[in-house]
């Protein structure tokens, strides 16, 4: 299988699904961002210890995952305390534990977290679905979303039009997920760049292939330092995909998505002798 037939891309859809309607009806727009945003200001021993959680976490390797979340957790991060409860209450390398769970949304929360805010609400929404209870579910996902269309619509928030997207795209609306996608990007949300991508990558989304395009939002992405984006543009650069091919432009972004801890573009570098 050559590289370019081998996809290499995070399916982070996949991730939302593990979380099932918890996310669905949670808001999007601050839980999305949360759990797969990469945090680059690791000068802190903390913030590099997240860092390489979520490293670990988009290459799925979610037991190590765990570790570098708890240690940073422990040192008081708030965002690594979200990603630990996150990954006990969806049992992701880790045993699923809902004390667990809550005790870090709270300490979250309480240094402001929003994400893990909202996650508190889980408890109310699993009752809701154990009972059957159609109408609060159905309150609660409309105050979500109303709450995310109008801050993406009047406020402009690249976290809620991201949320938006990945809410039209779950239920097929892939117009309106391109949309609220490309609003996204274009504010500058880096998991907004790869979808959008993705998407023309593929030639999937409603949206013609167009290698090019994708390029131009992956190159987005991978100098925010989102890593799948950078590896992803190394690829292209390899094969010349979209861009004229160069191994030298290639290498270049192998190196910087492998700082950051990505294992397929460490992978890469040891098949091309770059190491």
């Amino acid at each position: 299988m050559s590289n370019t037939e081998k996809d290499w891309r995070t399916d982070w859809a996949e991730n939302l699904k593990r979380l099932g309607c918890l996310i669905a009806i949670l808001c999007f727009a601050a839980v999305v961002a949360g759990f797969f945003a990469p945090f680059h200001s690791p000068g802190h021993r903390a913030e590099d210890l997240l860092q390489k959680g979520n490293a670990a976490f988009d290459a799925q390797d979610n037991e190590t995952a765990v570790k570098f979340f708890s240690s940073a957790a422990e040192l008081g991060n708030a965002e690594a305390q979200f990603m630990l409860g996150y990954c006990y209450k969806a049992g992701i390398g880790v045993e699923a534990n809902g004390a667990e769970a809550e005790k870090w949304f709270h300490k979250a929360a309480e240094q402001g977290d929003q994400s893990a805010a909202k996650l508190l609400e889980v408890p109310k929404l699993l009752k809701a679905i154990e009972d059957n209870d159609e109408n609060t579910i159905r309150e609660i996902q409309e105050t979500c979303l109303k709450d995310a269309a109008r801050k993406a619509t009047e406020e402009n928030d690249r976290m809620s039009q991201l949320g938006l997207a990945v809410s039209q795209e779950n239920k097929g609306n892939m117009s309106e997920a391109i949309k609220w996608y490309r609003k996204a990007a274009e504010n500058g949300d880096h998991l907004a760049q790869y979808r959008l991508g993705n998407f023309y990558d593929k030639g999937e989304g409603g949206v013609q292939q167009d290698k090019a395009e994708a390029v131009k939002w992956f190159r987005m992405g991978a100098e925010q330092n989102q890593i799948v984006c950078q590896y992803v543009l190394g690829l292209h650069y390899e094969n010349g995909e979209g861009v004229d091919k160069d191994m030298d432009e290639a290498v270049k972004w192998y190196r910087e998505a492998a700082k950051n801890g990505q294992l397929d573009a460490i992978d890469a570098l040891k098949r091309i002798g770059a190491e």
